[in-house]
């Protein structure tokens, strides 16, 4: 009687346990620009980045159309090498800024402005 009794009380315990914890999941789309010449707005996509803590950073970015409607979600890669910053959008080469640097595309910078402050809570020296 005694091992059914604390099999149930064990069981109620978990189950209020449960329902008595919060949910901590805290994705968010980060707004980082608007491209004049598309009027695509895009947004950081918090629970994408990715820091391999080596100078690359990886993340995925909601591509949104001007009407508000059509969106699409879209890979970056960016790379911090010897004073510079190289990036790509891995799913759609023509956003790749030309010759990889950052400072080629303000749309590109903007977004590794973003993900990096995001990040360290403070802007890349060489992104200011």
């Amino acid at each position: 009687m005694r091992k059914w009794f604390y099999g149930v009380f064990l069981m109620v315990a978990v189950v209020f346990g449960l329902m008595a914890t919060p949910d901590v999941a805290s994705a968010q789309d980060y707004y980082s620009c608007t491209d004049r010449m598309t009027g695509y707005s895009y947004y950081v996509m918090t629970e994408t980045i990715d820091d391999d803590g080596y100078g690359k950073i990886f993340v995925s970015t909601r591509q949104v159309a001007a009407d508000g409607v059509h969106s699409r979600v879209l890979k970056w890669g960016f790379a911090f090498d010897e004073g510079s910053c190289y990036g790509s959008c891995i799913t759609d080469s023509s956003l790749t800024p030309s010759g990889n640097d950052v400072r080629n595309s303000a749309v590109a910078r903007s977004i590794i402005r973003t993900t990096y402050y995001l990040l360290h809570g403070k802007n890349h020296p060489y992104l200011s």
